[in-house]
Parts: structure tokens; sequence; C-alpha cells
């Protein structure tokens, strides 16, 4: 078997999707808004320390650690030591890159580049249980001090799912699927929630669903078989816990063979090699939270892919 992609989706989506997202008068500032669930005081003694939040399963939190403590002759914070008050530092004290490092859930992470102000931020996609914080350290005897481990949440997040149609097509075939889109808000209410989701110019037909709540269109974004579709939901406000869903179905559409070949009026057609077949590029949106001033966007979904095999 022999995989066949598109190049031409690829292409409009990078058309499409370099359009700017429908905005609201004010700054924006292009990432998530966080929310701050709790604090927790990690102390040097080695104690681990467990979240009371449960992490929502898939969903995107911030782990901020603050602060220094002692060990063993050393200064340390979550990432860094030094033995000259912060002159220098190393993030690998008696040549153990795990040593006085604040672990998360038993593991050492990475939690970046020095910070003067011994301030580090972590990412993190909660799995559904809640999360445990300890300073690794082979001897507690001599530590003394702590860290303080805040944990956000960012409030809005949107994901898809295809809910119907083959996982697998063949080419010169017509085939349609049924993608669903939800946006979630948790730990906050927002406001003016515009979700949108780019679909390829070598798709046919899209058609929506009446969404859950508010009202959903499409709008062409380039030219011609470069341009992408995108799909604009204008949901509204959401209170915390609020779920709603908006159903895409998309079809693929007529590819011309070109002037040396002959057409085929009946048939549906997939080209071009060693690409993901993405039925559509991603889906994020836009909100207000807390700042009148400033519009926040989500983190973006990942593509909904499908496999195009021929013999």
């Amino acid at each position: 078997m022999k995989k066949v992609l598109y190049t031409a989706l690829a292409l409009a989506l990078m058309v499409g999707l370099a359009v700017p997202m429908a905005t609201s008068v004010g700054a924006s500032s292009a990432s998530p808004a966080w929310v701050q669930l709790e604090t927790l005081t990690v102390d040097a003694d080695g104690t681990v320390e467990t979240s009371s939040t449960t992490l929502i399963d898939g969903w995107l939190y911030r782990f901020e650690a603050s602060g220094t403590y002692s060990a063993d002759g050393y200064d340390a914070d979550a990432e860094y030591a030094s033995t000259d008050s912060w002159a220098t530092y190393t993030d690998s004290p008696s040549g153990d890159e795990t040593l006085l490092e604040l672990q998360v859930d038993g593991g050492t992470v990475e939690w970046g580049a020095y910070n003067a102000g011994h301030v580090y931020k972590l990412d993190y996609t909660g799995g559904g249980s809640t999360v445990d914080f300890q300073i690794y350290d082979t001897s507690y005897g001599d530590n003394s001090g702590s860290l303080s481990v805040k944990i956000l949440a960012t409030p809005v997040m949107v994901s898809t799912e295809i809910t119907a149609g083959p996982a697998t097509v063949e080419p010169f075939t017509e085939e349609s699927w049924d993608i669903e889109i939800t946006v979630e808000a948790r730990y906050a209410a927002v406001t003016g929630v515009i979700v949108q989701d780019g679909m390829g110019a070598d798709l046919d037909e899209i058609a929506l669903s009446t969404p859950t709540q508010g009202s959903a269109t499409t709008e062409k974004r380039g030219k011609g078989r470069m341009g992408a579709t995108m799909v604009i939901w204008n949901v509204g406000a959401l209170g915390d816990g609020d779920t709603e869903t908006l159903t895409v179905t998309v079809t693929t559409g007529w590819n011309n063979p070109g002037p040396k070949k002959a057409p085929k009026p009946d048939k549906k057609e997939f080209t071009s090699e060693e690409q993901d077949h993405e039925l559509d590029g991603g889906a994020s949106a836009t909100y207000w939270y807390g700042d009148p001033a400033m519009e926040y966007e989500s983190p973006e979904s990942e593509p909904e892919t499908v496999d195009v095999e021929y013999d």
C-alpha cells in the first residue's frame, strides 16, 4: 500500500489561516488567560505535597514555582543551585542533573532558563488526577526552607473529534466526515467567545449543524483552490462548567487533473504524496476574561487527519 495525501490542503490552510481571527475592540494577548487555583508550599525536607485540585484530562495548566531554599552548602531554587550567593549557578550540583530540583509527579522536569528572581513557569497537561511536588535530594537532614508552587489553569479549551466518516479512504472516491467542535469553560466565566477552525480548499462541501449555543457561519479565505474556508462560531458567554458543541460536515472536493489528462467528471480524487491528510487546521477560541481591555486566545486543537491509501 502506498499512502497519498494532499498538498493543496496544507497550502490552503497556510494561506487561509494566516488571515487574522475575528477580533473585538481592544488589545489581544494571543495567549491564554490564567486562573489561579491554589498555592502549595513544598518544604525542602522531602515532604511530598499533593494538590487539592484534580487536573482535568487534556486540560492545560501552568505551574509557577518561586523561592529558594538551602541544602548542604547550596542555595537552590526549582531548577538551579549555587555555592556563591548566585554569582554562578548550575543545574547539576555534584554532577547530578536531578539533584535539588523540584519534581512533578515523581519525575524530573525542565523548568527553563535561569531566572534571577527565582520564578519559573511550566505548562502541564492534566491527566485526570491530582499532582504531586517534591524537592529531590539524596539526604534531607541539613535542608531548610521551602518553595512556593502556584497551580493555574486556562479557562477555555477547544477540542475536535471526527464522529462519522472513514479513517482510511481510497483515491477517486467521494467521502464525508463529521467533525464535532467542542468549546468548554472551566474555573471561570468568560464572555465574547468566538471559535474558528480552518477547512481546506480541497473540501467541496462544508455544512454546519445548528450549534448548541450561538450562531455559526463559513467564510472563504484566499483565492480559488489555494483558499481555505474558515468556520466562525460566535458562541457568546460561557459560565464555569459550560460545554457547547458544533458539528461540521465536510466532503471531498473535485480535483482538476490538468490539461494533459482526461477529466474524470464522475470521480473525486486525492493527489500528491508524503503529506498528512488534514481535514482541518485546528480550532481555537478568542474570549474575554477579567481585564475588559484584553482579549485572550485558547490553545489550538490538533488537526483532524485521515489516511488516503491505494495499492
